[in-house]
């Protein structure tokens, strides 16, 4: 994950430790007002994902099947910690 994040100029901090810690570091991390983050969540990410305008279909399902489609659905690759030469191949790998 350090070299994920680093790899994404993402600081560390932002990354592992910060999201084990749970949501509310998370969205303040994300600068998103905390009464909107932890009492939305809590009500559904259906709610949540409506108030940013994220299709649902990235929501709850995507989420719950973990960092992969996660990743994916932002567009970041999520071969490239394991081989930053070769993403392709390592995209191919990983399927």
């Amino acid at each position: 994950m350090k070299d994920f994040t680093e790899n994404l100029k993402i600081n560390y901090s932002f990354g592992r430790s910060r999201i084990l810690k749970g949501l509310k570091d998370f969205t303040e991390d994300l600068k998103i007002n905390y009464s909107f983050g932890r009492s939305r969540i809590l009500k559904g990410l259906k709610d949540f994902t409506e108030d940013l305008k994220i299709n649902y279909s990235f929501g709850r399902s995507r989420i719950l099947k973990g960092l992969k489609d996660f990743t994916e659905d932002l567009k970041i690759n999520y071969s490239f910690p394991w081989n930053p030469s070769n993403p392709l191949k390592s995209a191919i790998d990983v399927y």
